[in-house]
């Protein structure tokens, strides 16, 4: 099991930018920064992510901007509450970094050496990257970067790589670990639902979430809605919840694909929901 990199509250907002400087922003949501001249950013990019230019990171160096336009930053930055796609920062740049081969490191290869465009830029992806990922596998994404600072539940908090742990070669994920990426739109949604845990719980959560889509891709519940529901039941009433007698019949209808586990699970009453709590609750006492 791998163990997340320390992370701990960030100094105040200002000093944090100071150190970090390399803002990594979403390009879809640039417009929420009014701030930002999108002509000052460019796009983390290379030839083999061409098709997706208009998608890419944007990245802003707050050393670049006058002190007046890097304050109008600082000051959108600052109301981190409000922040629904905040920026990651990059920090302890290696002088000298070649970002054109940085750009590389946005295609990463899955077990079966298909390639994909990995998001972990995007503040929820990198969240749980921090659990699955190796150090040296974080450092290689990160690129010429040793601190990143990022916001969750409205705090700045800053991770940092210990000396030597750089990576070489293309990111490998094992299948496990690439199981646990291809649920992170299951947890985050889930997340959405039941909100946001703290830094601390995430990692067990998003476990515990990421092993019940497991269980349901092996049982072929493949759809995203379905997928969801499976695993905020499981984190509700226990992995084997859905062995209950009551359920047998829905899971039947679900397996001769007759209907989806969404379906099934949401046509069912107050009083359905109610007897399976209670059947918990007698397991738990």
């Amino acid at each position: 099991m791998q163990t997340p990199l320390p992370t701990t509250a960030a100094p105040l907002l200002h000093r944090l930018l100071h150190a970090h400087p390399l803002l990594v922003f979403d390009a879809d949501a640039l417009v929420d920064y009014p701030s930002v001249n999108p002509q000052d950013t460019w796009a983390l990019a290379c030839e083999a992510l061409a098709d997706d230019a208009d998608h890419l990171p944007r990245l802003l160096d707050l050393s670049d901007l006058s002190a007046a336009d890097a304050d109008k930053v600082l000051a959108e930055l600052d109301q981190s509450e409000n922040l629904t796609a905040p920026p990651l920062l990059l920090g302890d740049i290696t002088p000298g970094a070649d970002l054109g081969r940085w750009a590389l490191t946005q295609v990463t290869q899955a077990p079966d050496t298909s390639k994909h465009w990995l998001r972990w830029h995007d503040v929820r992806v990198w969240a749980n990257l921090l659990w699955i990922a190796t150090p040296e596998q974080l450092a290689y994404l990160v690129g010429p970067a040793r601190s990143v600072g990022w916001s969750w539940q409205g705090m700045w908090l800053q991770t940092e790589f210990p000396t030597g742990e750089k990576q070489m070669g293309p990111t490998k994920w094992s299948p496990a670990q690439w199981q646990q990426i291809q649920s992170i739109g299951v947890i985050n949604r889930v997340f959405a639902r039941q909100g946001q845990p703290s830094v601390n719980d995430l990692p067990g959560r998003a476990r515990q979430l990421a092993e019940a889509d497991a269980q349901a891709h092996s049982m072929t519940i493949w759809d995203m809605a379905s997928r969801v529901d499976f695993a905020e039941h499981t984190a509700r009433y226990g992995q084997e919840f859905w062995q209950a007698a009551q359920f047998h019949p829905l899971m039947t209808r679900v397996a001769t694909r007759e209907a989806t586990y969404a379906e099934v699970a949401g046509a069912q009453t107050e009083e359905f929901w109610a007897e399976l709590d209670n059947r918990v609750g007698r397991a738990k006492a």
